[in-house]
C-alpha cells in the first residue's frame, strides 16, 4: 500500500466524486426530459440560462 498525504488523497477523491455525481445527474436526467411536465422544464430551463 504506497502512504499518500491526507490533503493529496482527499482531493482525489473528490474530484473522482464530482465527476461521478455529474456524469449520474447527466445520465439520470438525459431519460427523464421527456417524463418532465411542463412547469418542471420551465424551472430547469430558467435555472440554466441564469437571466
Amino acid at each position: 500500500m504506497p502512504q499518500f498525504y491526507p490533503m493529496n488523497w482527499f482531493f482525489i477523491y473528490m474530484m473522482i466524486m464530482l465527476i461521478f455525481i455529474f456524469i449520474m445527474t447527466s445520465l439520470y436526467f438525459l431519460p427523464m426530459n421527456k417524463l418532465l411536465t411542463k412547469s418542471t422544464k420551465n424551472f430547469i430551463l430558467m435555472k440554466t440560462w441564469k437571466w
